[in-house]
């Protein structure tokens, strides 16, 4: 019959039985002698006494017993233990190596993919701006040259003020301008009955009146508009001059770098030497001799 696997839970299910069995021992030892003592105090008969101590042995062995066992088993439960947290790592490490060798795979199938489809996609687009080229040079002045593919898909075209709220209100102004007073002119703005103020001159503390037109100001209606202004957009710089992506593997040529000054041919020229050097990476051929037998002689 196959013996079943012994589990951390079992062992110290059981140290901790041997644990509660000696504790119990050791109470009924001190019950018993508590009745032995009691007994002779009393004048109890020798066979009395005897039975007591025989039940106080009995417990005494029990607690040895006890004792043997949590020793026994407390051994049993630190290698369990142990077994356990050496499973547990195996188990931690197994998961961790999965995972990283998954992620390891769909990293560099994207790479893959990254790099051949941003070479096509610039060779492409290069091979397209050619023809832009060739065909901007026949159009001259006599209509507006044709957009180069970048401008087409990556220009955006401006957007209009939006307006959010409008709302009457009324506020301060210059009578001679109608030009409104900030919220800090018109704070300090001292009104008169007949609807019209003036503007103090001078030390505030103090304020004198000025009779000048210029300084003369009028509560008058206006609209007060929340808005989002118009925005532009910058045109963005070509992709070849910008992107820096590295190469994956150690050894590897980047997937691209920026080119000072971009250009169809220039992109052309670019996406030919990371062919080349790909199909180079495994280096130049070399040379070298081996001796078979350094003691042995050749006659010509």
């Amino acid at each position: 019959m196959k013996k079943q696997k012994t589990t951390l839970a079992d062992v110290t299910a059981r140290r901790d039985a041997a644990v509660a069995d000696e504790v119990a021992a050791r109470e009924a030892i001190a019950k018993f002698e508590a009745d032995r003592a009691e007994c002779i105090r009393r004048g109890g008969s020798d066979d009395e006494i005897d039975r007591i101590e025989e039940q106080i042995k009995a417990e005494q062995r029990r607690a040895e017993r006890a004792t043997a066992r949590i020793e026994v088993l407390g051994a049993e439960v630190e290698e369990e233990a142990r077994r356990a947290t050496e499973s547990e790592q195996l188990e931690r490490e197994a998961r961790a190596n999965a995972a990283a060798d998954t992620a390891a795979q769909k990293l560099t199938v994207a790479f893959d993919q990254i790099r051949a489809s941003l070479h096509d996609a610039l060779r492409t687009a290069a091979q397209a701006d050619l023809l832009i080229e060739a065909a901007n040079r026949g159009i001259g002045s006599v209509k507006e040259p044709l957009p180069t593919v970048e401008s087409r898909c990556r220009a955006r075209e401006p957007l209009p003020r939006r307006i959010l709220s409008e709302v009457e209100v009324v506020a301060w102004c210059y009578a001679h301008s109608g030009h409104r007073l900030s919220d800090d002119q018109a704070a300090r703005v001292r009104s008169g009955k007949d609807g019209r103020g003036f503007v103090p001159m001078g030390d505030t503390s103090y304020p004198v009146a000025s009779t000048s037109p210029a300084n003369i100001v009028e509560r008058r209606k206006f609209m007060k508009r929340t808005f989002v202004p118009a925005q532009r957009f910058p045109t963005p710089s070509d992709l070849a001059e910008t992107l820096r992506i590295p190469g994956f593997r150690a050894g590897d040529p980047p997937i691209w770098e920026p080119i000072e000054f971009s250009s169809p041919d220039a992109v052309l020229e670019r996406l030919a030497a990371i062919e080349r050097h790909t199909n180079e990476a495994q280096g130049a051929p070399e040379i070298e001799f081996i001796p078979i037998d350094a003691s042995a002689h050749v006659a010509a």
